[in-house]
């Protein structure tokens, strides 16, 4: 027990003098450390941080070239055109709520789908303002957005949610330890975005306020166990490296995903919280590249049946699979938009499923998010009933 104690106490005295070290000689700019996301919000698995600004080497994703400048505003969105919190008069305010597919990560803000929205609302009601807020969260399920849309969205008065889920609850329902309520290690076993350093909870905390701990972690943890992060210099070749485990993995034998029932249920729930604030709803189906006789060149670009990539769990789903329950989450929600009248952009029947509009299984290039754009602006623009601005 002695030993125990006087060992524990050397550990206090080295992180002690290594971090007055550290401060002192290795100062680290605060900007480096931060992570793009947070798991500090009581009611939300993740979010984004606001203010959160970097670049990105999008080269050869979607037939980009270069860098890109990402930025989240300092209300924890991505969008430029909000400015204040509290709603300005004559404004109508749209959030775009989803999971990777509605962030479109790899594409610069004016190619985004809200931000395209936006741009065709206001052409087409040039005496009309209007803010497109682009809420999505990669990895994001039904569940998650019906949180965010409680504890986060209502706060900043929308006029207009639009709603468009299904691929991460369709994944996550395939997993052995699948639960609906009890979701956090999902993004810890499944999903891996690859722009943040991926810690647990707890370092996270102590890296934010650790100038050492953080050094040993750059210099040497992840020289030794590199993140997805660092283990590829682009997008492009993190993709390719899943793709290729992949094709190279015998699809796992699996009736349905498991989640449809709840996936079902927040739906549900987001209808009725929207309605008690008299918030107009849309809800769209997600588009995708699958479909019955794959050709071999868009199989080679799918990547999101492989649950191997950040895990062990080994899973690979068959495109045969993707296809049959991406078609059973759509039609559930056309039938759901049906039963409680819900306004609905049939979406996935709308883009193509070609690889002009798609880089990988769901996932637009500049293309397809500018035909989603379309699809969107010109559904609005022809049902404007909704779309008077109050004061």
């Amino acid at each position: 027990m002695k030993r125990f104690s006087q060992f524990f106490l050397f550990i206090l005295i080295v992180l002690a003098l290594g971090e007055v070290l550290t401060r002192l000689f290795i100062p680290i700019d605060p900007k480096k450390r931060t992570l793009d996301r947070s798991e500090d919000h009581p009611y939300l698995r993740t979010d984004w941080v606001p203010g959160f600004q970097r670049s990105y080497i999008i080269e050869g994703v979607a037939g980009q070239t270069g860098t890109m400048d990402f930025k989240i505003n300092e209300f924890g969105f991505r969008g430029a055109s909000m400015k204040m919190a509290k709603k300005p008069p004559g404004t109508y305010r749209i959030f775009f709520l989803g999971g990777s597919t509605t962030e479109e990560l790899y594409l610069p803000e004016e190619k985004t789908f809200p931000h395209l929205v936006e741009r065709k609302l206001s052409n087409a009601f040039p005496d009309r303002t209007f803010e497109c807020i682009n809420g999505g969260i990669s990895g994001y399920l039904a569940a998650d957005v019906l949180a965010f849309l409680i504890y986060k969205v209502m706060y900043y008065e929308p006029d207009l949610v639009v709603v468009m889920l299904g691929i991460n609850d369709l994944r996550y329902g395939t997993v052995p330890s699948y639960d609906p309520v009890h979701r956090p290690n999902y993004r810890k076993i499944l999903y891996s975005p690859g722009y943040d350093e991926g810690t647990g909870a707890l370092l996270a905390k102590l890296l934010k306020r650790s100038h050492f701990l953080t050094l040993i972690k750059w210099r040497l943890v992840n020289r030794l166990f590199p993140p997805d992060a660092e283990k590829y210099k682009t997008k492009i070749e993190e993709f390719d490296a899943w793709r290729s485990e992949r094709r190279s993995v015998p699809y796992t034998p699996i009736a349905e995903s498991k989640g449809l029932e709840d996936f079902l249920k927040y739906l549900k729930e987001i209808i009725f919280v929207a309605r008690g604030h008299d918030v107009r709803l849309v809800f769209m189906t997600e588009p995708s590249v699958y479909q019955e006789n794959l050709p071999e060149e868009i199989d080679e670009k799918l990547w999101m049946g492989w649950l191997g990539a950040a895990s062990s769990l080994r899973i690979n789903l068959s495109p045969d699979f993707l296809f049959r329950e991406m078609n059973r989450f759509n039609n559930a929600v056309r039938k759901l938009s049906q039963e409680y009248q819900v306004e609905l952009i049939d979406l996935e029947r709308q883009i193509s499923k070609d690889l002009e509009h798609f880089f990988d299984d769901t996932h637009f290039t500049p293309r397809g998010a500018e035909r989603a754009g379309e699809v969107i602006s010109d559904y609005l623009r022809l049902n404007p009933e909704r779309l008077a601005i109050g004061n």
